[in-house]
């Protein structure tokens, strides 16, 4: 094998490495998407519950038990004053 064969095979090794670290981070954007939208449906399932527990803490403290039997959905976060 020549010196020309030799840069030949180097330069052809080059490309097929670029080609799959290409691949690699292609792949890798991908799932880091779909990691990153699972990571906000999670987020935003813990604010729809912690807006549910707001609800209920605030009727739970506006006048219960008074306003509880005035509003009997109270604990669900319906009441409103």
């Amino acid at each position: 094998m020549n010196r020309t064969d030799a840069d030949m095979q180097a330069a052809i090794a080059r490309r097929e490495n670029q080609r799959f670290n290409v691949t690699l981070q292609t792949k890798n954007f991908f799932f880091n998407a779909f990691r990153q939208t699972d990571l906000l449906e999670v987020a935003r399932q813990r604010v729809e519950q912690a807006q549910q527990n707001l609800k209920i803490c605030a009727c739970s403290f506006a006048g219960w038990p008074s306003n509880h039997l005035r509003f009997p959905a109270c604990t669900t976060g319906s009441c409103k004053r």
